[in-house]
């Protein structure tokens, strides 16, 4: 039996590209064949890409291919977060050719590679280049952790004072410094009344007796 009669069940929603291997060895079973993972693969590799339509936000990013020795581009359209194509490599040059013949993109979001910059700067000068999101939080998160080293004495003393006393502000904005770990004093009674208490005590003690 070729390939020409059965058929693969492959579902593409709009621009995703999604393949739904639901119950390969049923499928299999139910055909008869005998066949592999990488044959169900090169079959769709065949399936054409559909062409992307008027893009004007992008976002471009690196990617590894195997091993983390081989790197390609990854270009995703930021407005429906759907992947466009893969180049072939991060080189300014296949960034800027693409770039030209792919022209109206008015936004790239890239991270800190000088190659994308080159790149974007010459296959679409017109286009504004801001830092991704990704990147941004991860800068930040680097500088915080730095600037946190440096007064990390001083934070330590606040952290301190803070654990040892809780400060309160009352209406005239006067500052009481209590110590939690501090026990309250003890509660003085009245003699009067406890001798008082006392001969109540013996008296019903008396007439129980009685």
């Amino acid at each position: 039996m070729g390939t020409s009669n059965y058929e693969i069940s492959v579902s593409i929603n709009c621009d995703r590209f999604s393949i739904r291997w639901c119950s390969r060895i049923q499928i299999i079973t139910k055909l008869g064949l005998n066949t592999s993972r990488n044959t169900l693969l090169n079959l769709v590799r065949r399936i054409p890409l559909p062409s992307p339509d008027s893009l004007k936000i992008i976002g471009v990013d690196d990617f590894c291919f195997r091993k983390c020795k081989t790197y390609g581009t990854i270009v995703v359209n930021l407005e429906n977060n759907q992947p466009v194509t893969l180049l072939k490599d991060r080189s300014s040059e296949t960034l800027s050719s693409w770039l030209k013949e792919n022209p109206g993109i008015q936004i790239v979001s890239r991270d800190r590679a000088k190659a994308y910059e080159k790149g974007i700067k010459e296959g679409a000068p017109d286009a504004i280049q801001v830092a991704d999101r990704f990147h941004l939080l991860q800068n930040l998160a680097q500088t915080l952790y730095e600037v946190f080293g440096i007064y990390s004495k001083d934070l330590k003393e606040v952290e301190q004072l803070q654990n040892q006393a809780s400060v309160i502000r009352d209406e005239e904005n006067i500052v009481v410094v209590t110590s939690p770990t501090e026990a309250p004093p003890p509660v003085k009674q009245n003699k009067s009344r406890t001798t008082s208490c006392q001969k109540k005590r013996k008296s019903s003690k008396n007439l129980g007796a009685t």
